[in-house]
């Protein structure tokens, strides 16, 4: 891996961002030849505004530098060879992240020429940028859950203490445990092997570990939702556990001892080193598994044994060691790769991913001074690259005895609690303000739209509220706060989807706007804010890192515009979801739901791991099947379940005539407590609740669809694909007004 190369792009990429301000960026990605004609050409055919990532085969006499000195920094173009390191792709993701490229805003071209000799390179190439949104969209949906599971952690650091991740004395060998299927197989060599080689277990690794009486030396887990597998195992480990803060805190709470670790760039660490606190930082990455490494190898363990670490179907067609909470996941799409023993093993796209990333963690751990040996010494499983391949009893063989007894040295750790306190205070500050600034904006938007409004009077509406503007960022650019507001407002900037500022619009246009993103950063920090009082003061109700009141208050005065009926309902019931309907949260997007049918069997009513593609495939289906065309259809959703099919189809027809019925208003209350995803619908969109008491629901179901027959639109029903299996749902249907 060419890291000078890495380096320069980053300077580069990081330099026009910040020239181009609030911009939303396009990626352009072309494999081509290295001449200087053949890129300016390339460079010259797209958008001007367009980033172009220029990739090109590994051949001799050509100067990077030289190609870079060809082009000025404003025609943005970055440079890579497809080298064996993968430099390339190592460019790719970082273009992706730092850009915050959005589906839609990508392309990928190749010469006619290379296409034809370079298809596994280019495919590899296609499949990266898929992986790397899919990774950013879930980052961004993370990062506020993330924060608020870190605050939560707060009193477990403090209380815990803060340990070295290098222990005292001379490090053992160790052996990383993944969930894999192939983990069952090695059990007996881990028995006979205990206390004399490190056992260090992964994830949802340890509840099989434990159930075959293998207590491991530690449990390494990261997950902000790894209590929905923990919930399922009534166990208190006897082992210390390696965490970040983001973890869940229900998962932390299962542990008497912990070795906290940060993840160096994120918020929060910089929000904990301001405290006064300086974790010790470990990798974070797609999986549990690359974090387990980087604690073996930072604690200095001489070799590395990876076990259970598949990524591929078994022959059973299991992914994991034992069934997950999602055993009923409908299959997805295989992929034929390369296994350990030369034979070819079928793997998934998420897989696929983490062997990907892994083997990119792996090369960066060889090119380290002293490195330890790792060894991939799993049964079977899927080809990775950079690391040894070693028999388990091979490898324990050969280890050099030292004692898995250890000890780790404690670190100061000062009073926290005045600085949080501040942090609390400052909060409340900021809130204020914020209030201050929206009652002004409002006075300045109502004399705006009054003719007889004073000149004088909107004049000094504008110094004031300019005034407040700038003492709102004078407070939010505190240490104190900025790290942890900037969560916040790239959560409602997401929501929200907000562009550059077009100074040309009404002024109106943009108060209104201005409103809109200050008012749910204003809820977003509330929640936050709520934070810190629990930890501070535990008779303080708080319910937890998964519940977002600015999230139902945004979805509540969405609905409220064309259906207060049902907005006053919703107010209303806030807490009161039946016990049949069972909820997995799902990183702030729609949750994994299941209900309970009278034999108490659990009937889902989404996909979970392939949710929102799985939900796209059946939307395109009643696309193509119904002949659907926007121009001469409305359409209506009944039964959404869990929404995802609705809002897959609000995504491919933004303008879509379409009102949605759902018949379990009390799931949806639940799901708008947990869920951002009302950004995504059109303004114009019915949402009714259908229930006895909701007394005017047929009449606005029935105003709707007369006003579209009256327009000559012909109506469409969606067929849920799970919800209209339920003969409950059947009934439910017979009500709907003709």
């Amino acid at each position: 891996m060419d890291v000078k190369t890495i380096e320069s792009a980053y300077r580069r990429i990081v330099n026009i961002r910040e020239r181009s301000g609030p911009e939303k960026f396009f990626l352009h990605i072309h494999i081509g030849k290295p001449g200087i004609e053949l890129v300016a050409l390339h460079r010259k055919n797209i958008h001007p505004q367009s980033f172009l990532l220029y990739f090109y085969p590994e051949t001799e006499g050509v100067d990077i530098d030289d190609l870079y000195s060809h082009f000025t920094p404003d025609e943005r173009i970055l440079f890579s060879s497809l080298d064996r390191g993968e430099t390339h792709i190592e460019i790719l993701s970082m273009s992706i992240a730092l850009l915050k490229i959005e589906p839609g805003r990508i392309a990928v071209t190749q010469n006619a020429e290379l296409e034809k000799v370079m298809v596994d390179k280019i495919e590899r190439i296609k499949n990266s940028v898929n992986d790397f949104l899919s990774n950013l969209l879930c980052e961004s949906r993370s990062s506020l859950m993330h924060l608020r599971c870190s605050i939560h952690n707060l009193p477990l650091i403090m209380s815990n203490g803060i340990y070295s991740i290098k222990g005292n004395g001379k490090m053992p060998h160790a052996i990383i445990c993944g969930a894999g299927p192939s983990l069952l197989k090695q059990f007996d060599i881990l028995k006979k092997y205990k206390g004399k080689i490190l056992i260090i277990a992964s994830g949802h690794a340890y509840a099989a570990l434990h159930n075959a009486e293998i207590e491991p030396d530690f449990v390494v887990e990261m997950d902000s939702e790894s209590h929905l597998n923990w919930r399922r195992h009534n166990i208190k480990p006897a082992c210390p556990l390696v965490a970040m803060p983001i973890l869940a805190p229900e998962t932390a709470r299962r542990f008497e001892k912990i070795i906290w670790a940060s993840e160096p760039h994120s918020s929060f660490s910089g929000f904990l080193r301001e405290a006064g606190i300086n974790l010790e930082p470990l990798s974070l990455s797609r999986s549990v598994i690359i974090t387990a490494i980087d604690f073996a190898v930072k604690a200095a363990c001489p070799g590395i044994a990876l076990i259970g670490n598949d990524l591929c179907m078994s022959e059973s067609g299991n992914a994991h060691v034992k069934a997950s909470v999602f055993d009923d996941e409908e299959p997805q799409t295989l992929i034929e790769i390369e296994g350990n023993e030369g034979e070819k093993v079928f793997t998934v796209p998420g897989f696929e991913g983490i062997r990907e990333v892994l083997q990119a963690y792996l090369l960066s751990v060889k090119q380290q001074k002293n490195a330890p040996e790792i060894f991939n010494c799993t049964e079977g499983g899927a080809h990775i690259e950079n690391c040894g391949r070693l028999s388990l009893r091979s490898f324990v063989e050969s280890a050099s005895p030292a004692s898995c007894d250890l000890s780790f040295p404690e670190k100061e750790i000062k009073n926290t609690v005045p600085y949080i306190t501040g942090v609390r205070d400052d909060f409340a500050e900021y809130l204020n303000v914020l209030e201050r600034l929206l009652s002004l904006s409002r006075q300045l938007s109502s004399a705006l739209n009054n003719p007889a409004a004073e000149t004088s009077q909107i004049a000094s509406l504008r110094t004031e509220l300019k005034e407040t503007a700038r003492h709102e960022t004078e407070i939010k650019n505190r240490k104190t706060l900025k790290d942890l507001i900037t969560v916040a407002a790239e959560q409602a900037d997401a929501i929200l989807s907000r562009g550059g500022t077009n100074s040309t619009r009404e002024a109106a246009v943009m108060l209104e706007e201005f409103e809109k993103r200050h008012e749910l950063i204003h809820d977003l920090c509330n929640d936050i804010k709520s934070d810190f009082d629990f930890i501070l003061d535990e008779n303080i109700k708080n319910e937890g890192p998964y519940s977002f009141k600015s999230f139902r208050k945004f979805t509540l005065s969405f609905i409220e515009k064309n259906n207060k009926e049902f907005a006053d309902f919703l107010h209303a019931h806030d807490k009161q979801l039946p016990e049949r309907f069972k909820l997995l949260t799902n990183q702030l997007y729609l949750p994994f739901v299941r209900i309970e049918r009278e034999d108490k069997s659990l009937f889902r009513l989404n996909s979970f791991i392939s949710m929102e593609s799985s939900a796209a495939a059946e939307v395109n289906d009643f696309i193509k099947e119904s002949g659907f065309d926007i121009k001469r259809n409305a359409v209506v959703f009944f039964a959404p379940g869990n929404w995802a099919h609705v809002v897959e189809f609000a995504k491919m027809y933004p303008d879509a005539d379409f009102l949605v019925v759902d018949p379990w208003p009390e799931l949806f209350s639940a799901i708008i407590n947990q869920a951002s995803f009302m950004h995504y619908l059109p303004e114009k969109t019915l949402m009714i609740g259908m229930r006895d008491d909701l007394k005017n629901w047929k009449r606005i179901y029935h105003g709707a669809v007369r006003e579209w027959k009256r327009q000559g639109r012909e109506i469409l029903f969606f067929r849920h694909p799970r919800t209209w299996q339920l003969a409950e749902i059947q009934e439910k249907l017979k009500e709907l007004p003709s």
